[in-house]
Parts: C-alpha cells; structure tokens; sequence
C-alpha cells in the first residue's frame, strides 16, 4: 500500500479580521504553493471564510471549519449547518478539546457532528486526546481508544475521517508528549479502527498529531514508524513559512513520497496573536485545565 499523504493544517481560532485573514493568506502563498507532497490546510474563523476561501480557489490549498452544527437547519442561534459550508470548506475540525471543555460537547455531540459532516461531503478532522489529570493517572489509552469509539459508531464512512491525536495537557503549553508516547497512542489509534472497520481501512486512515511542536522538536515526531506516515503536526506559532521545520520536513517527504517532491516547511501559519495569560484566566472556571491543539495538525499540526 502506498504512503498516506500527510497533512499539515492551522486552525487560527479566533483570531483575525476579515483583512488579517486576507493578509496572512498572502503572506503564506508563496511558500505554500512550493509544496505538493503535503496536503496543506487552513481554519480561518467564519466570518473569514468566505473571503480565504475565494482567495484560495485557484490554488491548491484547502480550507477548513473550525466547526459545525449537527442539524441541517432550524432554530439555532449562532450554529452554522453543514449546508452553509458548501463551497467554502473541504475539511471541518470536529470535538475540538475546547469545544469539549469551554463549551461541553460530549461523545455524542461529537458522533453526530463526524455522521453530518461526512453526510455534507466534508471531512471531518476527529479530535481526541486526555487531559492532564487522565494523563497522570495513566488513563490515555482508556480515555483515546472510548473517544474513538464513540466519534465513529455507527459511521459509515470511516476512510473519509481524519483523526487527530491532541494531548489537552500537550496543547500550547510548551510540555510536548515523547515522540515515542506520540507514536504509542496512535499506533493505538490505528488498532482501534482496525477494531471497528478493519485492518485495510485502519492503515488507510490519517492520523495526525498536534501539542506543542517545535522546530526543535519536529524531526523527533517524525521519525516514529507510525507519526512518519501519519499527517504532520506543526506548532502554533508565527515564524515565516520557510521557518526551521524545512529540513525535518523535507526528509520526511523524501521517505514518504516516492516521487521525492519536497514537503510544506511551514503550511500552517496562524496569526502572530496567541492567547494571553488572561484569556487563559478568563476561561479557567469552564474547565479543569486550560486546552489548546492544533490539524495537524491537525491545531490539526499543533492544532491550536
């Protein structure tokens, strides 16, 4: 079977005005059309999406939402339906760790949002991973393999999902998983599938991994067996698109791309603007802990 195409996606949050969308889409393009060996992605927030996505049509960078509504209409204030994303979006993050915690999605919250999501042709980015508390107790392998479970009951169209591993305790807080824990918890990921659709399907799936990735050490995550070949994660943060990934990048491209094209040194770009020490604060009594991922990684790659 041949290699997975790795993803590498920015979920900007909620960050940038219509024109900072525009801006740092142009700031990014340059760089971003240089590399076809990864699948490159961006999550502007809605109000940009219109605007990135017309920008980014005649290119071959995709676009994601951030989120969407289980119903297709109806009475719901502030929901976007998976209808109103037709045009706009490719990709859609669905059970965010924030959504989980600030706003109380649940499993199945998240269930029914994956079965709309592929039922509007969009592919749903899975996010799943434990919290601190879980990690510390040595809970990760029950709390991945249940999310899992739950995301894809009933799901027809397993191949379709995009799963991406984000240890909340992991996610902006400068304390990284081990490339080697990474690799474990998506290896049992993968085991899971198989568990659920089979072994085919299971080894056909993306799974990405985001939390804390930096430059320094990027090269460490991609060099696991199952990380490798799964889509990359890359770290929330605002150096320019030819930034210090390029290397480790290249080097996985060469080992999965036969045709050796070189891969995205920097495709997930999110604005300069991260969450401050009181947003933080400001948030803290919805949770436990204070979540922040990446598609991709993906916040995906970090996905933030």
């Amino acid at each position: 079977m041949g290699r997975r195409k790795p993803i590498v996606a920015g979920n900007w949050k909620m960050h940038n005005t219509i024109p900072e969308s525009l801006a740092l889409v142009d700031a990014m393009l340059p760089a971003l059309q240089l590399f076809h060996s990864v699948e490159r992605i961006v999550c502007p927030p809605y109000t940009s999406l219109p605007a990135v996505s017309a920008r980014l049509r005649e290119t071959e960078i995709l676009v994601g939402a951030q989120n969407l509504c289980p119903e297709p209409k109806g009475a719901f204030t502030g929901e976007i339906a998976p209808g109103m994303l037709e045009g706009l979006a490719t990709f859609v993050i669905v059970g965010h760790s924030e959504r989980r915690q600030l706003f109380f999605e649940d499993d199945a919250l998240v269930n029914r949002k994956v079965k709309a999501a592929l039922d509007a042709a969009l592919v749903p980015i899975v996010c799943v991973g434990e919290s601190l508390a879980q990690h510390e107790r040595g809970e990760t392998d029950v709390v991945v393999t249940r999310q899992v479970h739950a995301a894809l009951d009933g799901v027809d169209h397993i191949s379709a999902v995009v799963i991406a591993y984000e240890p909340i305790w992991a996610i902006g807080t400068g304390r990284a998983a081990t490339p080697e824990g990474a690799n474990a918890t998506i290896a049992l990921i993968r085991h899971t599938v198989a568990e659920i659709a089979g072994a085919a399907i299971a080894e056909g799936l993306q799974v990405q991994y985001g939390g804390s990735v930096t430059p320094d050490n990027f090269a460490g995550f991609i060099a696991q067996p199952d990380i490798e070949r799964s889509p990359r994660a890359c770290p929330a943060r605002s150096e320019p698109a030819s930034g210090a990934h390029g290397p480790a990048l290249r080097e996985a491209s060469l080992r999965a791309e036969p045709t050796g094209l070189p891969c995205a040194k920097r495709a997930c770009e999110r604005s300069p603007r991260v969450p401050s020490q009181d947003d933080t604060q400001r948030y803290a009594g919805h949770s436990a802990s204070w979540p922040l991922s990446k598609v991709g990684s993906a916040d995906f790659p970090s996905w933030s």
